[in-house]
């Protein structure tokens, strides 16, 4: 049994929505400030807003789907992990984005948060401290969001090149 073709789609989407807001997230860190770096963060804040729409695509994709079972060969400490680590990247993603959402809102320089021409409102009152606050719980949890993204990228390299016997990566592609 393998993933429907929809949540496959979800994961690759998300999967890559991860990889590159998270590198353009380091890639902004670096800039001194100018109008370019404000037209980055939008695009950040715009994919951001989109990687949540693709997470609830995948939630929505897995109601009334049973998920493939792991392989037999897997023990049952690989898949015990395996199932944290990915509740652990759901939970991070979730909380990555509604932490930026958060800090833009608070930010006092912007009215709301700018989503491909559409301006989305802001849900909490300007406050330049608590936007600050935010914004470093916000890439606290990004950081350890690509970190716990790693172990998972490296779980299935390894299961793929090592334990071939056990290959999850062909279920998902």
């Amino acid at each position: 049994m393998e993933y429907s073709k929809s949540r496959k789609l979800f994961h690759w989407l998300i999967a890559l929505s991860v990889i590159g807001i998270g590198t353009l997230g380091l890639y902004m860190e670096g800039l001194e400030k100018s109008g370019f770096k404000f037209i980055l963060y939008d695009y950040h804040k715009a994919f951001g807003v989109l990687a949540l729409l693709f997470i609830i695509g995948l939630m929505v994709s897995r109601v009334g789907r049973e998920s493939p079972q792991p392989p037999s060969g897997l023990s049952r400490g690989a898949v015990l992990t395996a199932k944290i680590v990915k509740l652990l990247m759901i939970v991070l993603i979730f909380a990555v984005i509604i932490f930026g959402y958060l800090a833009s809102s608070a930010f006092p320089l912007k009215e709301g948060i700018w989503f491909f021409g559409v301006e989305l409102p802001a849900i909490i009152g300007k406050d330049k401290e608590l936007s600050h606050s935010l914004i470093e719980i916000h890439n606290t949890l990004a950081i350890t969001l690509l970190a716990v993204s790693l172990l998972h990228i490296l779980g299935v390299l390894k299961h793929r090149f090592f334990d071939k016997e056990n290959d999850v990566l062909e279920r998902m592609l």
